[in-house]
């Protein structure tokens, strides 16, 4: 068997529209869709009779007529969009799925997210719901979102901050490597949310004008939301059932800095052995790439770091590598921002046309080999990498390669050394029982949602 991951599906929503071409076609336009966000939710309550309804600046994903059934939140039913788009490009049927599975394909679904049911839990809050409190959980947004796609409902969550959405892709690739699964879904998310817009304007990150990634007057981001969804197999398994790749897993990585709650280190090492990782199981002569996606939240320490990173990984040939902001455009959609990023340089690859970055003029002093693309270009993109960092110094990096390159790499084996884990200890806290009150109520899943 060969040592490769494919992507043969891919499903991707943000405020530039629905499908990597229809949001690659809005950047290309010049498109920014970084505008009033009524789906933000507690802030747009006025306090009083005679106060105004705020308005709120955030990258809000604009949602088409809920079909039949499309219940729930926006979480859930914009995933159920992405979800059904992905499984539909890579050929896959809901009837084709149930069966297959009953005999035998092992499916895993991995979910990356920083807030998964936050947007839940606000109306519980609010409103004191058992339902919305039940609803909270990042569990019960994955069974709504996967019901009636034919995939297990359940699987694994990720949240390593804005870094989740590359994370979830690269654990569902090692499990693919590893011979845990025979076919992988990477699904990232994060609505729009109250939680996310105060969070980030407590923090003094949200910026009063446009975004300006690696600019001298860049001075913060603007809360997005986004979905992307990735269907990867190994390739011997998707070629037996002639499906069509759209992307090449090279390789990922990700690290920690452990330096600070919020402020990613100065010199970049987290970002840069994350990105060294991605790049290690190619030969050192071929890693070289063709576009980089960078993560550029528009804040001063973030694109600083970030920079920094780039000339420790590529040095002298950062200066002719192109390298392409898109949050610029289209939000921080925190949890999705890597999957997001993926989708549209999938759809650049495709193409042979790259977005440009909005609002940027790079400031040289600080950035000197920079090569940001301002406008769109035309050229090939046989090779990219996707950068993602997180709050708290959570890192993230994959390396993708077009399939209709010249040739194709030659990639080391994965290689995972463990050590036997032992448990040595086990402490419980749990409230008193007795204590509990008479009159308690209880919210529960419908039978079928117990049974994908």
């Amino acid at each position: 068997m060969r040592d490769d991951v494919v992507v043969s599906g891919i499903g991707a929503i943000c405020s530039l529209g629905e499908g990597r071409d229809r949001i690659l076609d809005a950047m290309l336009r010049d498109e920014v869709a970084i505008d009033d966000a009524p789906g933000i939710e507690g802030v747009f309550v006025p306090t009083g009779p005679d106060e105004a309804t705020p308005v709120v600046r955030a990258a809000q994903a604009r949602e088409a007529a809920p079909g039949v059934g499309d219940g729930g939140d926006r979480a859930e039913r914009l995933l159920r969009r992405a979800v059904g788009a992905a499984l539909a490009e890579s050929g896959w049927s809901v009837a084709g799925l149930v069966e297959a599975r009953s005999r035998g394909l092992r499916v895993e679904t991995v979910f990356g997210t920083t807030l998964g049911g936050m947007r839940r839990l606000g109306a519980a809050l609010r409103h004191d719901r058992d339902e919305d409190y039940a609803r909270s959980t990042t569990a019960t947004v994955t069974v709504d979102a996967l019901l009636g796609t034919g995939l297990p409902l359940g699987g694994s969550t990720v949240s390593a901050a804005c870094a989740s959405g590359v994370s979830a892709v690269s654990l569902a690739a090692t499990s693919l490597l590893l011979d845990e699964t025979d076919l992988a879904i990477a699904v990232a998310y994060d609505p729009i949310s109250e939680f996310a817009y105060a969070g980030f304007h407590c923090l003094r990150l949200v910026a009063a004008g446009p975004l300006r990634p690696f600019t001298r007057e860049r001075e913060g981001m603007r809360v997005g939301e986004g979905y992307g969804v990735f269907v990867l197999e190994r390739a011997d398994d998707a070629a037996r059932r002639a499906a069509t790749p759209l992307l090449r897993v090279l390789g990922w990585g990700g690290a920690s800095d452990a330096h600070h709650l919020t402020q990613p280190v100065p010199s970049g090492e987290g970002a840069a052995t994350a990105v060294e990782q991605a790049l290690a199981r190619v030969p050192e002569a071929d890693r070289r790439v063709d576009l980089i996606a960078a993560h550029a939240t528009s804040t001063p320490a973030n694109d600083a770091a970030e920079y920094a990173a780039m000339d420790r990984v590529w040095g002298d040939r950062l200066v002719d590598t192109p390298v392409v902001a898109l949050k610029s455009r289209i939000g921080h959609t925190l949890g999705a921002a890597g999957a997001v990023e993926l989708a549209v340089m999938t759809a650049a690859m495709e193409r042979g046309r790259v977005p440009g970055t909005a609002n940027a003029e790079v400031d040289r002093e600080s950035f000197a080999a920079l090569d940001l693309t301002t406008s769109p270009r035309t050229c090939a993109i046989q090779r990219g990498v996707v950068v993602s960092l997180g709050f708290g110094g959570a890192d993230a990096a994959v390396m993708v390669e077009s399939p209709r390159v010249d040739r194709p790499l030659d990639v080391a084996p994965l290689s995972i050394e463990t050590d036997p884990v032992a448990i040595v200890g086990v402490g419980v806290l749990a409230p008193d029982a007795s204590a509990a009150p008479t009159d308690h109520r209880s919210f529960h899943l419908a039978p079928d949602a117990l049974d994908g």
